[in-house]
């Protein structure tokens, strides 16, 4: 157990803080437009930019700018049914009060020029303040480790004595655990769209990513109840040496023992603190197709090529996570998109859309049992998100949207602890734009998120003081209020 809670905190800088809509690591919520009608794959407006760039060709020509920000808020619970646990449920706050997007696009007849800035992966930062359960599972099984010898003890000297002392009466412990992770990866893209004739265009551009982790959590004030004949509440070693002073006439080697173990718990137990940061960067090149079929039918088609990332680890205040230096693979996924855009009448709009996540070729520095493995172990199938949006045009300058997002996950079991769980979602979205005139549109939109729990059981483990099978449930829920405001000259 020596050092236990670093090495719990070093499989913790694998947590991915993903926000809303996306895949595993990446975030898909790109505009205040995708948050009130969440499937834009087909878009022939300036946030196309990301979701649909072969499309841009179809803007008038001019100068646009589009720039907007969503408000994310997110909690997570962790449950765990472990008997020996002070608490049954911790409970993260994940809060992006800034998750600005910035478009701006450059149209010219037959040609269009894009420049982009997007929190492409991240964004968040999850702030456990009384830890996560695999923090508190070894510590939690200190007192019921102490009881076997301790029971001995007693019966020893009650044998010799003819009284029971009650070293064993150890009836809990109390400890300080927190853990805040943050991520965020920008994205920085630029591009270029050329209508091959009236109904085919293409596109081709790249996207530098800069990715950055930051890792924060400590261990304080660990103590056992001890009895209150012998001082109470107090920390563990503390405790054994007062026992050893009391049994040392009837047994030294005991009295030896219990110094020797005092002596291993208070650097198990001893106050700790991690303050660790990781960056990187990697490129992206990205190409589209646009297909439009009619002025009732668009079709747009966009793949984005994995991001290589290897992140560089900057020591802080615990070296012992990672030496200064170490690189960590911190991949953003190849990611096709597909969708369409569909008016059977001049007013109305329907939007379908998928997003298909190559998370199986990428490699996230997923860690298992302290080794680092590659995402084919963890993951069974690519993840894979599909929607439907509907928009009506009440007057000549009003629009209001509605529109649903499922995302299905092809993560195993293998891949979800406390730290790292890939769920489920339903998504929906609803909002509107107005059009303040011919050049000024504002976006308004809202977006809830339900994802679906996951539980897994565990085994029991003594040597890692864990004395029971028990089961983890992992929970979520999100909201999102985004405003945009879309500019043309």
């Amino acid at each position: 157990m020596k050092r236990r809670f670093t090495a719990i905190l070093l499989l913790a800088t694998m947590v991915p803080v993903t926000l809303l809509a996306g895949g595993i690591v990446t975030n898909t919520n790109q505009s205040a437009s995708f948050i009130r009608m969440p499937v834009q794959d087909a878009t022939l407006s300036i946030d196309g930019a990301y979701f649909n760039p072969a499309g841009l060709v179809h803007l008038q020509n001019g100068f646009h700018i589009s720039v907007s920000n969503q408000y994310i808020s997110q909690t997570r619970t962790i449950e765990s049914d472990y008997a020996l646990l002070n608490s049954k449920a911790y409970t993260g706050d994940v809060l992006a009060p800034l998750f600005p997007t910035f478009y701006a696009v450059y149209k010219m007849d037959k040609l269009a020029f894009a420049f982009n800035v997007n929190p492409i992966g991240g964004g968040g930062s999850a702030d456990f303040k009384t830890g996560l359960p695999s923090f508190e599972y070894p510590l939690s099984g200190i007192p019921t480790a102490l009881q076997p010898d301790l029971l001995l003890i007693d019966q020893n000297a009650e044998a010799i004595l003819g009284t029971n002392p009650g070293f064993s009466n150890i009836d809990g412990y109390n400890v300080d655990l927190a853990f805040d992770a943050s991520s965020l990866n920008w994205g920085f893209q630029l591009g270029a769209a050329y209508a091959i004739n009236d109904m085919i265009s293409i596109s081709l551009g790249a996207r530098y990513i800069m990715a950055k982790n930051i890792y924060k959590g400590h261990l304080k004030d660990y103590t056992i109840n001890a009895p209150t004949a012998y001082g109470g509440t107090q920390t563990p070693g503390n405790y054994l040496r007062t026992v050893a002073t009391i049994v040392q006439p009837l047994s030294p080697p005991t009295a030896d023992a219990l110094n020797a173990q005092a002596a291993i718990l208070d650097v198990v137990t001893a106050d700790q603190e991690v303050d660790d940061s990781q960056v990187g960067s990697g490129i992206s090149p990205i190409v589209g197709l646009n297909f439009k079929i009619s002025e009732q039918l668009n079709i747009g088609l966009k793949y984005e090529h994995k991001a290589a990332i290897k992140v560089k680890h900057e020591v802080g205040k615990d070296a012992l996570l990672y030496d200064d230096g170490t690189e960590i693979d911190n991949d953003m996924p190849s990611l096709i998109s597909l969708g369409a855009s569909f008016k059977p009448i001049e007013k109305f709009n329907v939007a379908v859309g998928c997003h298909y996540y190559l998370d199986k070729s990428a490699n996230y520095g997923k860690r298992i049992d302290g080794e680092f493995v590659e995402n084919k172990e963890v993951i069974d199938k690519n993840f894979l998100e599909v929607g439907v949006g509907f928009e009506y045009l009440v007057t000549s300058n009003i629009l209001l949207s509605l529109g649903y997002l499922r995302t299905q996950t092809g993560v195993n079991e293998k891949y979800h602890n406390d730290m790292g769980h890939s769920l489920n979602t339903n998504s929906i979205g609803v909002g509107g734009k107005y059009m303040v005139n011919e050049n000024i549109g504002i976006n308004l939109g809202f977006m809830t998120t339900m994802y679906e729990p996951y539980s897994k059981e565990y085994p029991s483990n003594i040597a890692g003081m864990i004395f029971q099978p028990y089961e983890e449930t992992y929970k979520r829920s999100a909201m999102v209020i985004a405003l945009g405001l879309d500019f043309k000259f």
